[in-house]
Formats: C-alpha cells, structure tokens, sequence
C-alpha cells in the first residue's frame, strides 16, 4: 500500500499534532547533508505529512537535537530516526 505525502508548514504540523492527527513520527536523514533531518508524520489512515519550508515548497531540515527539543515541546515522547544508506560513520 502506497501512502501519500502532503508538504504542510510548521504550523499545520502543529495543528495536527494538537488534533492527534498524526500517530508516528519520523526523522529521516537528508541523502544530501548528513546529519540534516526531515519531520514526517503517519496518520492511522495511511496518510504522510511531511514539514516543508514556510515559502517554498521544499523539505525543512533540522539538526536532530533541534528536531527532538521541537517535538518534545509538542508532547511527543517517541519517534524513528532513519539514517541515509549512503553515508556511515566508517566511510572512508
């Protein structure tokens, strides 16, 4: 099963945070600057929501102790963190 994603802002992740919209949540490295995350959020209808930036219609991304005070401030308590397959602590 496929699940699609909407691009929402900041502010509407909020708001569905507060709504209990979303149930899972995501930190998923960025494939491009390491140790840079995007926010994705799985509601329980198999529906995505990924952070976007407030003007364009690209991924926010966060270093991951930025990322963990924000949803902590929002009162989530677990999360995933996915790293990118290209890069690994050992690569030379």
């Amino acid at each position: 099963m496929r699940i699609k994603f909407y691009n929402v802002t900041k502010g509407e992740f909020v708001r569905l945070l507060e709504t209990r919209t979303i149930t899972k949540f995501f930190a998923q490295e960025s494939e491009v600057e390491p140790l840079k995350f995007q926010l994705l959020g799985l509601s329980d209808v198999k529906i995505g929501y990924r952070v976007r930036h407030g003007r364009e219609n690209k991924p926010r991304f966060w270093r991951l102790d930025i990322l963990a005070q924000f949803l902590k401030e929002h009162s989530v308590t677990a999360w995933e963190v996915q790293f990118s397959q290209d890069y690994g602590i050992n690569k030379p």
